[in-house]
């Protein structure tokens, strides 16, 4: 039997396994409790966020006999066709490659028939921004004065591209970037189902890698479970398959950094070398931990816990309050001018080092108050020549 990966087998099939997206699944659910559906939806946002997968859900939900307050029932042949892609009155339509005048027109010729089975006749257009323009205009008068058991749900990740005739005329959802902590938890679900251990910390790295995409970060976990021989994913097989480093490896380097440690930090970028890792990716993330750090600065260690782990938050916090706010923008500036360099043709390890070794140089520098009083001292000086 073929393998189904893991995005696939762990699909959300109702509005309450949505994850991140709770605001979009509340409003679908109330709209069809309260009798108030809409003919066209627009589903828009990221890559991987659950888009088609909600739209599959409130298509269950739209055409489940037993549905109850906007919940579909999981047990009807309606709502098993609708999740098997089966269903005669659930029609999904990829956007990319029936983007034409003639395809559209054949959706408007069906759409005048009513459903077999359900309630409405359904079409899921994925990829909708791809559909041309002449064939946005040929679906414009279907739009207007739709059939009564006609509903529309479009989805995409431009939605700037569909023209505003036909934004106009849909009830649009922005999907938004899922959580670190959303996609750890439900990546911690996975393995427990799956029987294979990790860390935390390996869990919010790949979140972190995954860049808000749960679909993303499950196709990642997919494959180290497979780099691990199904056995337990430690942080090598992160840096070994993925290039990239874990939380505490990036508070490593700037507590290097802090300490003032030239050969460690020397070390520590040759050796991320000698493994591949990506030096541009190195410096984006510790441009991102710093960032972090400044708002941990002014607002305390609760700003962080979105994007540090609970068990480096107390480290991170420290890093924090060892350095000035001036101090700590100033490393954002040297992160920033190290991309900038490489992005001119230096070489990326090179600019790395270069860069790890100035960031423990920040010590050095004068703060705001010195060099004001070194500006005052030198006006002095001139004023009494």
């Amino acid at each position: 039997m073929a393998y189904t990966v893991l995005a696939r087998r762990y699909r959300p099939e109702s509005f309450e396994s949505l994850v991140g997206q709770r605001n979009v699944g509340d409003t679908l659910k109330n709209a069809i409790r309260m009798d108030r559906v809409g003919h066209a939806y627009l589903f828009t946002g990221p890559r991987g966020v659950g888009k088609t997968s909600t739209a599959r859900i409130f298509a269950k939900a739209l055409n489940c006999p037993n549905q109850k307050d906007g919940i579909p029932c999981q047990n009807c042949s309606t709502c098993d066709g609708v999740s098997k892609g089966m269903s005669p009155d659930v029609i999904e339509i990829d956007g990319a490659s029936n983007n034409g005048v003639d395809d559209i027109r054949d959706l408007r010729e069906g759409a005048n028939y009513a459903p077999m089975e359900s309630r409405y006749k359904i079409y899921i257009i994925d990829e909708v921004h791809m559909v041309t323009r002449a064939a946005f205009n040929a679906l414009l008068k279907t739009l207007e004065e739709p059939p009564s058991h006609i509903v529309f749900i479009f989805a995409t990740t431009e939605a700037h591209k569909i023209p505003e005739t036909i934004l106009s005329r849909c009830q649009r959802f922005d999907f938004l970037n899922i959580s670190d902590d959303d996609i750890v938890s439900r990546l911690e679900q996975i393995l427990e189902q799956e029987g294979i251990e990790t860390s935390r910390e390996v869990l919010f790295s790949l979140a972190r890698f995954a860049e808000g995409g749960m679909r993303t970060a499950q196709s990642y976990l997919d494959q180290l479970i497979t780099y691990s021989g199904g056995h337990k994913i430690e942080a090598q097989h992160l840096a070994g398959l993925f290039r990239i480093l874990t939380d505490e490896e990036l508070i490593e380097i700037l507590e290097l950094a802090w300490q003032r440690d030239f050969e460690s930090l020397t070390r520590r970028a040759q050796t991320l070398q000698s493994k591949s890792i990506q030096a541009t990716y190195v410096l984006n993330q510790v441009h991102q931990l710093l960032r972090n750090l400044l708002k941990i600065h002014h607002l305390g260690p609760i700003e962080g816990r979105d994007r540090i782990p609970e068990h480096l938050i107390e480290r991170a916090t420290k890093l924090a309050e060892s350095q000035s706010a001036q101090g700590l923008l100033a490393a954002i500036e040297l992160i920033q001018h190290a991309k900038s360099t490489m992005s001119k043709g230096l070489d990326p390890a090179w600019a790395m080092e270069m860069c790890f070794l100035n960031l423990a140089h920040l010590g050095e520098l004068p703060s705001l108050s010195e060099l004001m009083g070194l500006m005052v001292g030198s006006k002095k000086k001139t004023s009494d020549s």
